[in-house]
This record gives C-alpha cells, structure tokens and sequence, in this order.
C-alpha cells in the first residue's frame, strides 16, 4: 500500500516484489526535477478543416503516434500517413518547439512493451518555433516555459523508461494498458545528476536499443 496517495500494488512474483521495492526507493519525481508530463494538445475531431497532409503557408508539424519508433527515434513526416501538420489559428493548438520526450500514451497491438518512449530534438525541426503533438501521444518538458531540458537529461529519461526494469515496474502498478499523464507524474526517479549521466552515456555509446539501456540503468541503479 502507497503510504501518499493508498494505491494498491499486487506484485504476482518475488521478482516484481523486488523491482516494486526497488524503483519505489527512489528520492525523485518529474514535479521535484521541475519537470512536467501533459497530454498531446490534438484530437482529430476538433480540428476539421486545420488538418493537412502536406507541408502548407502557416502550418507546423503535428507529431503523430506513427511518429515514434521502436529504436526511440522520431520521425516527421511518416510517409503514408494522413494530417501531419496542423495551422496554428489557436495558441492552444500548439506548443513551443523544445526538447522533449514522448510517449504514447496507448500502445499499439504491435507494440512488445507498456512503455513505448522517443527523444525529440527541437534541432530536427529547425524551421519552426511551434509544433505540435497528437493527443494519444504524453509528452514530457520542463515546468517553465521559457526553460528547455538538455540532450543529456532527454536521452537519460529514455534510458529509464526504455530500461526492462521501469518497463516491468510501471506494467506493475498500471491498472491498463492506457498510460496516463498522473502515474507519470508520481513515477520515482533517480537524482537528476544520475539521470543526466546515463544519458551522456547513451549518446556516447551511439545506440538506443533496450539491451544497451539495460547495461546502462542496471549498473546505475
């Protein structure tokens, strides 16, 4: 039983009790690193008219799930895929085009893992001052608007939640398969310095795979 909110976790083996004890422990939260994670700003039926499928005077990327690869990398435009950009007659229809990592919020049936992560670079779209996001996808930035997470801090979030044992963990204590922006918001993390030199490591070792990750966040954990 979670002492701050009662939640009840139901560990089904001695080794979930051991990854449930473990990430549990852990002293931080993305609201203490000043971080935030918000829910893409699109649904598709509300924006009749402001969709389109080709780059168009005005309007800016809209990242879709089909954006996000299993490698963790994020590609725009997705060939074959319909309404990638939207036009921003709204400011509540776009965002600053900043550092970001995103995560779908529903995994596909395709998909091997609950959680399905990417590292946005603001650099791979340098054209445009906003964006935006799908409203099936999380996103996670700083708190501050005019604040912006490092490469260093990105790639080391996607180090975490790309790592078997946070996989494990939030499959765990999830009641569905729908991620929501709250448990997010309560996941234990590890000290920012932690979480910022796993992902130089990251970079440094040029690959992004879930075997990698692991090396990674076993031996910093």
């Amino acid at each position: 039983v979670n002492p701050k909110d009662g939640t009840l976790t139901l560990p089904k083996s001695v080794e979930d009790t051991r990854i449930v004890r473990h990430i549990a422990d852990l002293p931080e939260t993305l609201s203490s690193l000043g971080l935030r994670m918000c829910t893409g700003l699109i649904l598709d039926s509300r924006c009749e008219g402001l969709l389109f499928s080709e780059p168009t005077d005005g309007a800016v990327p809209l990242t879709r799930p089909a954006s996000l690869g299993a490698d963790g990398s994020v590609t725009h435009p997705v060939p074959g895929v319909r309404h990638q950009f939207i036009a921003p007659v709204s400011r509540s229809l776009v965002q600053k085009n900043k550092n970001m990592l995103l995560i779908k919020r529903v995994p596909a049936g395709s998909d091997e893992r609950l959680i399905n992560a990417a590292v946005y670079m603001a650099a791979t779209q340098p054209g445009y001052r906003y964006i935006s996001t799908h409203n099936k996808i999380n996103f996670i930035d700083t708190k501050a608007e005019n604040e912006e997470m490092t490469p260093r801090l990105v790639f080391g979030l996607f180090c975490l939640l790309h790592s078997t044992i946070y996989d494990r963990y939030v499959s765990i204590v999830n009641k569905s398969r729908q991620i929501n922006a709250k448990e997010f918001r309560n996941l234990p993390l590890p000290p920012r310095n932690l979480i910022e030199n796993m992902g130089m490591r990251l970079m440094d070792a040029r690959s992004t795979s879930v075997k990698t990750c692991d090396s990674i966040v076993n031996l910093s954990l």
